[in-house]
């Protein structure tokens, strides 16, 4: 049941992939109430109406017509549609469907669960091959430690015994 109808007119420029077409007229009749079965036909009929005034003979059902005002911004395309000065056309992309979803180039390279874990495994398995190949000669390294530290010890313990015996020689009592 239709309640009330006008006639409108929107200006509209049609791009069809890269290409842009001239300035177009769309007349049509706005419908304000229209009941629920009847929204369908209406939406079908109004979209095959576009195509023919419009002259989109390229207009299959896989395509998909987006409407832009001026600004760039999407509305919605329907008899509710508000109407536009010729200054200011709408711009009705004509896509195929799924074509402007576009992969991000920045992409984070996150590797998976079986790389991080293999890559932890080699670090340890490397780690406990080396304390494997040390391990017959730590007590060897631990020998050679110990002797440098002592032949150190002596060498310090030597040179102060040398001061000492010359500080005995020495007679303090002159000094006094």
């Amino acid at each position: 049941m239709r309640m009330s109808s006008e006639k409108r007119t929107i200006w509209i420029i049609v791009k069809d992939g890269e290409v842009m077409s001239d300035l177009k007229r769309f007349q049509f009749n706005c419908v304000d109430g229209v009941e629920e079965e009847d929204k369908v036909y209406e939406k079908t009929k109004f979209l095959e109406d576009l195509a023919e005034q419009l002259g989109l003979s390229g207009f299959e059902k896989t395509s998909v017509l987006k409407l832009r005002n001026g600004r760039g911004s999407l509305i919605p395309l329907s008899r509710r549609t508000p109407e536009n000065t010729v200054t200011s056309p709408y711009i009705l992309e004509v896509c195929r469907r799924h074509s402007t979803v576009k992969p991000s180039p920045r992409r984070i390279d996150v590797p998976s669960y079986n790389e991080t874990y293999q890559r932890k495994l080699t670090t340890f398995t490397k780690r406990i091959s080396r304390l494997e190949e040390t391990l017959p000669q730590l007590s060897l390294l631990r020998d050679a430690k110990l002797s440098a530290e002592v032949k150190t010890l002596e060498q310090r313990l030597m040179f102060l015994n040398s001061k000492l015996q010359k500080q005995a020689a020495v007679d303090h009592r002159q000094f006094f």
